[in-house]
């Protein structure tokens, strides 16, 4: 992909983040995405997919 293109892909990202669009930002995510949450609470450490 060139760089105009993953440019749109990470303002789209942004956007849908920014409008708590959760379905947006999982439909321009990788299915084998890796999360990593930090602090001391349930759904803090490393986490891998696409688990909602």
């Amino acid at each position: 992909m060139s760089t105009q293109g993953n440019v749109l892909i990470v303002k789209e990202l942004f956007a849908a983040t920014g409008c708590g669009d959760l379905r947006g930002v999982l439909a321009l995510t990788a299915d084998d995405v890796g999360w990593v949450i930090p602090g001391e609470w349930p759904l803090a450490g490393t986490h891998r997919g696409l688990h909602v």
